[in-house]
């Protein structure tokens, strides 16, 4: 069980999981499947975004790729946070799927050095 616990916790997936689909269910008049296509955008924009991962850093280096990627995370996240609209909160979603794919292993691979 603790095994289990720690490892869902280490993943940018399952701490990100139970936030985004409750930031769209408590929007009133929102439709139960605009949860699921955040969750897929995130998910997929994670899965995504970690295969040309290793190339992009290769090319600009550990730091340079880190910097940006928190960068975009971050817009994200501010946009999921205070907009009002719901599609931009699923676009929201997608952009911190994107930064943190490139983020999660760059920072492992930084902190092994």
């Amino acid at each position: 069980m603790t095994i289990g616990w720690s490892s869902a916790r280490a993943q940018p997936e399952g701490r990100a999981r139970h936030p985004r689909e409750r930031s769209l269910k408590d929007v009133p008049g929102t439709p139960a499947g605009t949860a699921a296509v955040a969750c897929g955008a995130f998910s997929a924009t994670m899965t995504i975004g970690r295969l040309p991962a290793d190339r992009v850093v290769e090319w600009l280096g550990s730091e340079a790729v880190l910097r940006c990627r928190a960068a975009i995370a971050a817009v994200g996240a501010l946009v999921v946070s205070f907009t009002p609209w719901v599609w931009l909160v699923v676009v929201g979603w997608d952009r911190l799927g994107v930064g943190l794919s490139g983020c999660v292993p760059t920072r492992r691979v930084l902190a092994a050095q």
